[in-house]
């Protein structure tokens, strides 16, 4: 039975991650603020408010904030492309010197013929989320400079018609989003690589970092669920 764990543990383990998904999602479109992502938005729309409302005096701490996320989101994109050209030359490099079975058969692996199907759609999902991992991020840095430009706009009369503080907030948090979908997906390549060990470790790796997305995700210091929803007037 071995040679079968494919067929129900590794869906079990992405389905397990789908419904931990399905209901943070669902968490956020009902009661944002109980969500990490929903009250730093809240955070960040006052934070833009507060800087613009005084750009002479705010706008180079302003830009200094701006140019700490920007880095990061570099950084997650340049690690990203780094393991995505590093995860190809060492799986290039374990089949030219036959190191494929013995790694590949100690968690289950098995020894069937479709053993190198199966290797390339495993090879084929971790780079896809790495790939997907950089493309989030660069679009996070593309939000991101155009925030430090309108951010700094000046308070003409014309310009402030069009360039407004909801707007600037507005990009703003797209680029944060970008940024999480790109940790997120980030996050999601340890099960894609314990799962060339086999299915165990992926299925293991799933349950695992379960209460460690949890932790990231949820907002534990709002305590009045009556604040969370999406009437709260801090949402707007």
């Amino acid at each position: 039975m071995i040679k079968d764990w494919d067929l129900w543990l590794v869906p079990l383990g992405f389905a397990t991650l789908a419904t931990y998904h399905g209901y943070f999602l669902y968490i956020y479109k009902t009661q944002p603020l109980l969500t990490v992502i929903g009250a730093n938005h809240v955070g960040r729309r006052a934070w833009v408010r507060s800087m613009m409302a005084d750009v002479e005096k705010k706008s180079v701490l302003a830009v200094q904030s701006l140019r700490n996320s920007m880095m990061g989101s570099i950084l997650w994109a340049s690690v990203a492309i780094l393991l995505c050209s590093g995860s190809v030359a060492f799986i290039n490099t374990s089949y030219s010197y036959g190191l494929r079975k013995p790694v590949f058969e100690s968690f289950g692996g098995g020894k069937t013929k479709q053993d190198e199907t199966t290797m390339s759609i495993k090879v084929t999902l971790l780079l896809g989320c790495f790939m997907v991992c950089f493309f989030c991020c660069m679009q996070s840095v593309r939000f991101l400079n155009q925030v430090s430009f309108f951010i700094n706009t000046p308070g003409d009369e014309i310009l402030s018609k069009f360039v407004t503080p909801e707007y600037v907030a507005s990009l703003f948090e797209k680029a944060c989003n970008f940024q999480a979908a790109g940790s997120r997906s980030f996050y999601f390549t340890i099960p894609l690589l314990l799962w060339i060990l086999g299915p165990v470790p992926l299925a293991m790796a799933c349950f695992v970092i379960i209460p460690f997305l949890y932790h990231l995700d949820m907002n534990f210091m709002v305590s009045n669920k009556s604040i969370a929803k999406l009437d709260s007037p801090l949402w707007e």
